[in-house]
């Protein structure tokens, strides 16, 4: 079926710089998702569409932070992280997962908790599976599972419902990365984590069949 493109202006908040980003839209249902939680329906097009680019100082951040306002601290940071002298210091993108390094980058200096970067990593190993990239997607594994492994250790990053989500998806990146003595002991922790065993089953099945392929050292 046919993508639906829509062009949107937008007006950088570092360097005000005005510019029109297009978005793209497919129709097709959502069809489950990945055991990372990667949605199957989503390719490598609509995964890059996400993060939205100043062409001219290179700001890189999901769409709705990109037309969120900046406080003066946040933008003399960024500032200090993408301009010199009016000249941006990074390169313009080529693919997907540049796009979503530079976020990371952007996204670390505007101070956004451990738990998130997480997530913008894993997102990035999903635009790199999409196009058939594995090593860029174990580097973005490789990051997402040290910024879950810390965000477990740091005060106020997760919630409690939150803390058997981030324990499976740590042995889940582990598995994939092929380190199954670390998958296993991690996705032995999930049970006894989970706040509700009704509202968390679907937690509990997939760790347990996840286990099973871990068992198995099937990637």
């Amino acid at each position: 079926m046919t993508a639906k493109r829509t062009l949107t202006e937008a007006s950088c908040p570092v360097c005000t710089h005005v510019f029109t980003y297009q978005t793209v839209t497919r129709p097709e249902p959502e069809s489950g998702q990945d055991a990372d939680f990667c949605p199957k329906s989503l390719d490598s097009e609509l995964l890059a569409g996400y993060i939205v680019q100043c062409p001219r100082c290179r700001f890189c951040v999901y769409q709705k932070d990109f037309h969120s306002t900046l406080g003066g601290r946040e933008k003399r940071r960024l500032e200090e992280l993408l301009l010199r002298q009016g000249e941006p210091l990074l390169n313009a993108p080529i693919n997907g997962a540049q796009k979503y390094e530079h976020a990371i980058r952007c996204y670390e200096r505007l101070g956004r908790k451990t738990y998130f970067l997480a997530t913008v990593h894993l997102r990035g190993s999903w635009w790199c599976r999409a196009c058939r990239d594995p090593a860029g997607e174990r580097h973005f594994h490789e990051g997402a599972v040290q910024l879950l492994q810390r965000a477990l250790h740091e005060d106020g990053q997760v919630t409690p419902d939150e803390i058997a989500v981030i324990t499976y998806l740590i042995g889940e990146l582990s598995r994939r990365l092929g380190r199954h003595q670390e998958a296993s002991e991690w996705f032995e922790q999930v049970h006894d984590l989970v706040a509700d065993s009704t509202e968390q089953k679907w937690l509990i099945d997939l760790t347990e069949q996840q286990k099973e392929l871990n068992s198995n050292t099937i990637n």
